[in-house]
């Protein structure tokens, strides 16, 4: 596998108790950690904290090394939220967030995309 090595991690948002994930009211604390890198082996962490604790470890010198800018980092993420089945096509919400369009919703030109080609030919 490959090793890689995400550094310059302006956060980290861990949610790491002291002894197992936090639960319940722990959620109100983070566990951000500033100034951090996270070392992964293939899809799996390896290691995750405090650059200066991650970088100089054994298995992160020949890891390929991947700048995050100064960003938030938040492994293992997964925005499981869903909304309610909508009861007709949602094309017009679309077609009114087109950037081609000028204020008064009149297209200026250029092609639909296929979603919304699809969608007006449905709705007739």
């Amino acid at each position: 596998m490959t090793m890689r090595l995400l550094t310059n991690i302006g956060r980290l948002v861990t949610m790491a108790g002291e002894h197992a994930p936090r639960r319940g009211a722990a959620f109100s604390e983070l566990g951000a950690i500033e100034n951090a890198a996270v070392l992964f082996d293939g899809g799996k962490i390896v290691a995750a904290g405090p650059a200066s604790e991650v970088s100089p470890r054994p298995r992160a010198e020949h890891a390929k090394r991947i700048d995050a800018r100064g960003g938030c980092v938040i492994p293992g993420f997964c925005d499981s939220h869903t909304h309610p089945v909508f009861a007709r096509t949602r094309q017009d919400e679309y077609e009114k967030k087109d950037p081609r369009r000028d204020v008064s919703g009149h297209r200026r030109g250029g092609r639909r995309h296929p979603f919304l080609r699809a969608g007006a030919a449905r709705d007739g």
